[in-house]
């Protein structure tokens, strides 16, 4: 009774914690494109401060969008816990080696579907249910996605490995995914104005 306890406390807190990760990271890709959007003058020719800018590109955030990173942030959170937490058993030692395999399996076993399955459920979200739309949201995004993943997460991953403790591995790995998460918001977003009818 004690194992399960411990198990549904481990799910929910991992899953909270991603839900509440992936939900700023889109938080602010929104309102920073959408501030890079507003006018510097209104209708009038007067400069608007950035105050005013910040808040008309809150007032312009979408709900939905940030939903749907949360409800993902809520399945994945305990797919990356239970990942980091035991990569280090499955693979012990800290030795040049043992970290290469870490991050090699990171990157290129555990990545590549994850990336996949975050484009999926975004777009079939964000369509109702339109798996053609889908599979081309995937197929366009994942694979310059994934280049970018190497580029940024490599180095993350070395230091988590290296320097980490093991039961900091995840919480480490979301502090540097928030801005992750603000680059995946964006790929997995339609490039121009149509997210906001979804």
């Amino acid at each position: 009774m004690v194992v399960i306890s411990a198990t549904l406390t481990f799910i929910a807190k991992k899953a909270a914690f991603q839900a509440v990760m992936f939900w700023i990271g889109d938080g602010l890709t929104q309102i920073i494109t959408q501030f890079n959007k507003e006018p510097i003058t209104d209708e009038n020719g007067r400069e608007r401060t950035a105050q005013e800018r910040l808040s008309a590109a809150a007032e312009k955030y979408d709900k939905s969008r940030g939903k749907r990173r949360a409800i993902f942030g809520l399945f994945a959170g305990p797919c990356l816990g239970y990942w980091y937490d035991n990569l280090g058993q499955w693979i012990p030692g800290f030795d040049i080696v043992s970290l290469a395999e870490k991050v090699a399996l990171d990157q290129l076993v555990f990545t590549p579907p994850f990336l996949a399955s975050f484009f999926a459920s975004q777009e079939y979200m964000r369509t109702g249910g339109d798996w053609e739309a889908t599979k081309v949201k995937v197929r366009s995004e994942w694979w310059p996605t994934l280049k970018t993943n190497w580029w940024f997460w490599t180095p993350c991953a070395a230091v988590n490995y290296e320097y980490v403790f093991p039961n900091w591995r995840h919480t480490f790995m979301s502090t540097c995914g928030v801005f992750w998460d603000s680059f995946l918001s964006f790929r997995a977003s339609p490039h121009n104005a149509e997210e906001h009818n979804g």
